[in-house]
């Protein structure tokens, strides 16, 4: 066999294989959230993003969510509002407040991507529609109520960069909740956009 053959095909070999050892070190995790907390009754109304790392700032969060002043001791004993135990040796809660809206039931995660350096989390509406019974007369529409929708998603602890972002879409038209998935994701105008990027943490908390 003609020896420039021999060697073009090991450079091949080479080249293939430093290829994939690139593939596998770049390779990315796709999951989802161990456990979501989600509705439109928050009594957070500005849009608020935060990455809890430590269950006394996982308890102010949740008093100001609740409505009530957060304090530096709560009460994890009687524990009055309900606060969710989360294990922060563990897991960690990123809170997203998404403001004060119309139509939407809470946030739903689409995916949580790790490439090793960062993670990323995609997130999107429960958007429905309603129905006021006046057909497309305008004078007699129905005014929207809008309520403060918020989603708590529990992830794996990291301390590395995080990125957090939000599907939109470049027309005012809703789907109702049936055909939300299916459609949405499909629809042309709708992109990713970057809410918070998180850098990654480099005084690791020490409490609880």
């Amino acid at each position: 066999m003609n020896k420039s053959v021999i060697w073009f095909g090991l450079i091949l070999l080479a080249l293939s294989t430093s290829s994939l050892r690139a593939d596998e070190d770049n390779k990315t995790e796709v999951s989802k959230p161990c456990l979501i907390l989600s509705g439109n009754d928050s009594h957070i109304s500005e849009p608020a993003y935060k990455r809890i790392l430590t269950l006394d700032k996982w308890a102010k969060v949740w008093q100001q969510h609740k409505g009530e002043e957060s304090t530096e001791q709560y009460d994890y004993f009687y524990d009055p509002l309900g606060l969710p135990m989360v294990d922060f040796s563990k897991f960690m809660v990123i809170a997203i407040f998404d403001g004060n809206r119309s139509q939407a039931a809470g946030l739903f995660c689409n995916s949580v991507s790790d490439d090793g350096n960062t993670i990323t989390i995609k997130f999107d509406k429960k958007t429905y529609a309603t129905d006021s019974g006046f057909g497309e007369d305008e004078n007699k529409a129905i005014k929207q109520k809008k309520e403060n929708v918020y989603g708590f998603f529990v992830i794996p602890k990291s301390y590395q960069r995080l990125v957090l972002e939000q599907r939109i879409y470049g027309s005012k038209q809703l789907e109702t909740a049936s055909n939300l998935d299916a459609n949405r994701a499909e629809r042309p105008d709708s992109q990713w956009q970057q809410c918070i990027k998180f850098e990654a943490v480099k005084d690791k908390p020490n409490k609880r």
